[in-house]
């Protein structure tokens, strides 16, 4: 496997944690603005 595709899959995975990350946060406040906090 070149040093080209071993980068892409590392860029893929950091980007799936971080869609994932930003799907947590969006979870958190939805749940923060239906109990009123903001």
């Amino acid at each position: 496997m070149g040093v080209e595709a071993q980068m892409q899959r590392a860029l893929d995975q950091l980007t799936d944690e971080i869609q994932h990350a930003n799907s947590v946060a969006e979870l958190l406040l939805d749940a923060h603005k239906s109990q009123g906090f903001w």
